[in-house]
């Protein structure tokens, strides 16, 4: 994906497809409970690390949700270790 394709991209529309008078909320919460994009090969999140830019490749997402699920097991009193880097 190299184009502006993706729904994160077009979020900022929603409000003008809303009729006046509907009432609208969202929810915010922290990215570690759930963005993980899975958008970048291999050599392109490398690229993008080394400069200091989330990579969102399928390894660093995959890691995500096991830190996610850890860091949920620990709020619920689990004795887990951190992640080893």
């Amino acid at each position: 994906f190299k184009s502006p394709t993706r729904l994160e991209c077009m979020m900022q529309d929603y409000a003008k497809t809303v009729p006046e008078g509907h009432k609208v909320g969202w929810t915010r919460y922290p990215t570690t409970f759930g963005y993980f994009p899975c958008k970048n090969d291999i050599v392109s999140a490398a690229k993008l690390s080394a400069s200091g830019v989330p990579p969102h490749s399928a390894s660093t997402s995959e890691m995500a949700v096991y830190q996610m699920h850890a860091t949920t097991l620990r709020r619920l009193g689990a004795s887990i270790e951190e992640a080893v880097p």
